[in-house]
């Protein structure tokens, strides 16, 4: 490998976890509802809006990246407009096998347990403005 090549891994390597933790909330194996001490509306705006996810293992100690984060974002073809150290991450980190939800839509299915409710109100047009 390139060394150029190697020292841009290490830098992403001190931003991001090494690897999935096994009861990372963007696994599709994880257990529904549970997303550490995060609440669903905060991912989902976080992930809108290009800002990092810090994960719940590294949490007020290293504040690493989550790895599933990235994937996630890489999985939805979401690029990170608005943070450099995101963007970098997800270009590094792209084409890696990892067991994440492919889009948010579906990782919000797998989490909210009012969802398929909210989804059949909507389209019966019983949603109230």
């Amino acid at each position: 490998m390139d060394e150029n090549v190697k020292r841009i891994r290490r830098i992403s390597d001190a931003w991001v976890t090494k690897k999935c933790c096994s009861d990372c909330p963007f696994r599709r194996e994880s257990s529904p509802g549970w997303l550490g001490p995060n609440l669903l509306a905060d991912i989902i705006e976080k992930y809108e809006t290009d800002e990092e996810f810090i994960c719940h293992k590294t949490l007020g100690e290293s504040d690493k990246i989550c790895r599933g984060y990235v994937h996630l974002r890489n999985n939805a073809c979401k690029d990170a407009h608005t943070s450099n150290r995101l963007f970098k991450v997800q270009n590094d980190l792209a084409g890696e096998e990892n067991g994440c939800f492919e889009t948010i839509e579906e990782f919000i299915e797998h989490h909210d347990y009012n969802f398929e409710f909210r989804k059949s109100r909507d389209r019966d047009g019983s949603r109230s403005s």
